[in-house]
């Protein structure tokens, strides 16, 4: 009886291989010459969807196409931070009332 329960792993296993795309964020951030967590950054800032649960292409036609649009755009501008403090003029109290 145990014999069937490794042919069905061995099984479970190539099927779940066989889904796996062919290109994925390691290959993205390799041609970008980022890091796969600034990859991921960028396919969200560029609304670009998800295959399942995680990022893959298939054809090198369409990793090609991901590439192009990543590079052509621009990474969304940092949130605008506040004036350091010395750059600002101390903000003097107002006048007390008598």
């Amino acid at each position: 009886m145990a014999k069937p329960a490794k042919k069905e792993a061995a099984a479970a296993e190539k099927a779940s291989t066989s889904d796996k795309p062919k290109f994925g964020v390691p290959e993205l951030a390799e041609a970008l010459g980022i890091e796969p967590t600034s990859v991921r950054v960028k396919l969200r800032n560029a609304e670009i969807e998800k295959d399942g649960r995680s990022y893959g292409w298939n054809t090198q036609k369409d990793f090609d196409a991901v590439v192009k649009q990543l590079k052509s755009t621009p990474d969304k501008a940092e949130k605008a931070s506040k004036p350091a403090a010395e750059d600002k003029a101390p903000k003097k109290a107002p006048p007390k009332k008598k």
